[in-house]
C-alpha cells in the first residue's frame, strides 16, 4: 500500500471527493481547482476550501497565489 501524503493533514477529509488527478495537482503544487471550489494546503498544514469566485489570495508552503478573474487562472504572486 501506497502511503497517504495528506494523512497528516488537518481537515483531510475536503480531500475525499478529489479524483487522484486532483490529488497529484494538490501533492505538488498544494492548490488544486475542482468544480468551482479550490482547495489548498496551508502552510501550518490545514486544508482549506472556499468557492472559486469568493477567492482572491491562498498562502501555501509553496508560496502566495492569486485568483485570475481574466484569465481564470491561479497564477503566483
Amino acid at each position: 500500500m501506497l502511503d497517504d501524503p495528506f494523512a497528516d493533514l488537518a481537515d483531510r477529509e475536503l480531500l475525499a471527493p478529489l479524483s487522484p488527478e486532483e490529488r497529484k495537482h494538490l501533492e505538488l503544487h498544494h492548490y488544486v481547482k475542482s468544480g468551482e471550489h479550490v482547495i489548498w494546503i496551508e502552510p501550518e498544514g490545514r486544508v482549506r476550501q472556499e468557492k472559486y469566485a469568493k477567492l482572491y489570495y491562498l498562502r501555501t508552503a509553496k508560496g502566495v497565489f492569486r485568483t485570475s478573474r481574466v484569465t481564470d487562472e491561479i497564477v503566483e504572486v
